[in-house]
């Protein structure tokens, strides 16, 4: 991307921070508006960082939103994860945070965990959505889906798709 010499480039809630700096001439787009609204539609959920990637920027929005924050972790043990929650979940709303979904099955379990310790509903918010493997898996334990049209337009009564100018 650097070869092409661009005049900007503008990237929508990064995987890293590494990527900016890597780009030459790249700006950081937050995607922290397209979480409250989530946030709002649902009700002022606890948010839950997936991993210790997203913590970072899921503490960000819950100081910004004064919404509570529950940290989470995953291990992978013979290649299926392995979740632990460190935070009362007992009773409420939860709204998972994070930047992209391939196929989602991480958060599927991150909901199935969430949900055993109580848990009232599991949202989901992800602001590049791909769902390679389609909704089926991610409905057994996910209430609804929040997302943006960066990656494609999602048409299913499980999503809730904000829609990105200019795509």
């Amino acid at each position: 991307m650097n070869d092409m010499k661009f005049d900007s480039i503008a990237i929508l809630h990064p995987h890293s921070p590494i990527s900016l700096a890597l780009i030459d001439n790249s700006e950081k787009i937050s995607h922290v508006d397209y979480v409250e609204k989530a946030f709002t539609h649902i009700g002022n959920p606890v948010l839950v960082s997936p991993d210790a990637g997203a913590y970072k920027t899921t503490h960000e929005i819950a100081e910004k939103l004064n919404a509570d924050l529950v940290p989470s972790n995953k291990v992978r043990v013979d290649g299926a994860p392995v979740i632990s929650i460190q935070g009362d979940v007992n009773g409420k709303q939860c709204l998972i945070v994070d930047d992209l979904a391939d196929g989602g099955r991480t958060f599927k379990f991150l909901a199935e965990a969430l949900k055993q310790q109580g848990a009232a509903e599991v949202y989901l918010y992800v602001t590049h959505a791909q769902f390679n493997y389609g909704f089926d898996e991610l409905k057994e334990t996910i209430d609804h889906v929040y997302c943006t049209n960066s990656y494609k337009d999602i048409n299913d009564d499980f999503v809730t798709q904000f829609k990105l100018e200019g795509l």
